[in-house]
């Protein structure tokens, strides 16, 4: 076989180069690796075990690269069930600059629902500050379950 040319060949030339004492394990390395990605592709595509959470911003970009992201993750069938919209800027009518961004927000998020109405979406306000510490994640986890909209 191919496989076996290709062994002595190297044999051969490691016997020239005066590394023949060494025993040449890189078909067996190749295979394991192999098989951990094999086990990690069946891993990935069990729903049962893996589930792959999408996170855009409300943005044409975003609204883009999250369709190729879904194509690739259907192709390796790699469930994805739900979409955290994130940074949902709030209304404020007396802010200029904040309207105008609301207003593109809700835009785009009106094309997120159509495109994705099949998925669990799930809107996310844009916080005043980093979230850090036990009371913003845990304001952020209710968030994410329904238990808290804001």
């Amino acid at each position: 076989t191919m496989r076996k040319r290709l062994s002595s060949m190297m044999g051969g030339l490691r016997a020239m180069m005066g590394g023949a004492q060494q025993e040449d394990n890189s078909w067996e390395m190749l295979q394991q690796t192999k098989d951990k990605i094999r086990a990690a592709r069946v891993h990935l595509s069990d729903p049962e075990i893996t589930q792959f959470v999408i996170v855009m911003i409300s943005e044409a970009m975003a609204v883009f690269e999250t369709q190729r992201l879904l194509t690739s993750l259907n192709r390796w069938k790699i469930p994805a069930n739900h979409i955290v919209v994130n940074q949902l800027v709030p209304p404020n009518p007396s802010c200029k600059f904040c309207s105008k961004r609301y207003e593109m927000q809700q835009n785009n998020l009106k094309d997120i629902k159509d495109l994705y109405s099949d998925l669990d979406l799930i809107p996310v306000p844009l916080f005043d500050g980093e979230i850090r510490g036990v009371k913003e994640l845990t304001r952020l986890g209710k968030i994410l379950t329904g238990e808290l909209e804001e």
